[in-house]
C-alpha cells in the first residue's frame, strides 16, 4: 500500500525569517549557520513578502560582483511570486 506525502511532513515548524532589509551577506550567513536553501521573507506584521534561496542569492551576488554594486538587501533580489 502506498503511503501518501503529507507537506507537514517537510515543512520547518521553525522557520528562518528574514526582512526585506537583511544585507544579502546576513541572509548567506545565516542559511549557512542554519544549513537550510532557502528562507521566508516576512514584513514587521509577520505578512509574507516572498522567499530568498540560494539561487536567489547567488544570482543576486553575481550581478552585484559583476556591476560592482556594494551590498545589496534581500528585497531586492527576494522571490515575491509565492503560493501559498
Amino acid at each position: 500500500m502506498a503511503q501518501s506525502i503529507q507537506m507537514k511532513d517537510f515543512m520547518s515548524v521553525n522557520p528562518v525569517i528574514l526582512s526585506t532589509e537583511t544585507s544579502l551577506y546576513d541572509a548567506i550567513h545565516v542559511m549557512l549557520e542554519h544549513k537550510i536553501t532557502g528562507a521566508t521573507v516576512l514584513d514587521d506584521e509577520k505578512n509574507l513578502l516572498g522567499v530568498i534561496s540560494e539561487v536567489d542569492l547567488l544570482r543576486a551576488v553575481e550581478h552585484i560582483s559583476y556591476y560592482n554594486e556594494g551590498d545589496g538587501k534581500v528585497g531586492d533580489y527576494m522571490t515575491t511570486d509565492v503560493e501559498y
